[in-house]
């Protein structure tokens, strides 16, 4: 459990710069539809896991913990490709005019909380909207899934999704069309 929650850490650490490093390359107005393409990732990652779930974990001794140590070995190889990849241009450019500037640390931290003192003035219940809603989402969404058991939710998903594709490829569309005349 305590390697399991170093992972999420690591990971939701990770997420912000990486997604920045990504898409701060790409021209302005491809940027959201890129955003949302990296948010998939997530998506992708469940079906990825469930497939190994179905086809892999019966077949190994070590049973469900090879869906750990998949994700531990997928996790080292992109830490060590972040930690290799140079900085971008875009942050070496940025570094080198505030370096010009001369701007101090202290000075950005206060003008944060200067602006963010400003934004609750201004938007304090749209603010407060932002904060249950996405405490809703973590509630229902994120916690649900650590209380119902995405083993079988996953496996009882693919299993229909299966034997729905493999009905599929005995149906040849002469006999859809002669069924729907």
């Amino acid at each position: 459990m305590v390697l399991r929650s170093l992972f999420g850490v690591g990971m939701g650490g990770i997420w912000g710069m990486a997604a920045s490093t990504a898409l701060e390359n790409l021209p302005v107005e491809f940027r959201g539809i890129a955003s949302g393409v990296i948010q998939q990732g997530y998506a992708a990652g469940y079906f990825i896991a469930a497939i190994l779930n179905l086809f892999l974990v019966p077949k190994v001794k070590v049973g469900w913990r090879v869906l750990f140590y998949t994700a531990a070995g997928i996790s080292t190889f992109s830490a060590t490709l972040r930690a290799l990849l140079p900085e971008s241009e875009v942050f070496l450019r940025a570094k080198a005019a505030e370096k010009e500037k001369g701007g101090a640390s202290k000075d950005k931290t206060k003008t944060f909380f200067k602006e963010i003192k400003e934004m609750l003035k201004t938007h304090w219940l749209l603010c407060i909207y932002a904060v249950l809603l996405m405490t809703g989402e973590f509630l229902f969404i994120h916690m649900g899934c650590f209380f119902i058991s995405i083993h079988d939710i996953n496996n009882d998903i693919l299993q229909v999704l299966i034997s729905f594709l493999m009905d599929l490829k005995y149906i040849s569309f002469d006999s859809f069309e002669r069924s729907i005349r």
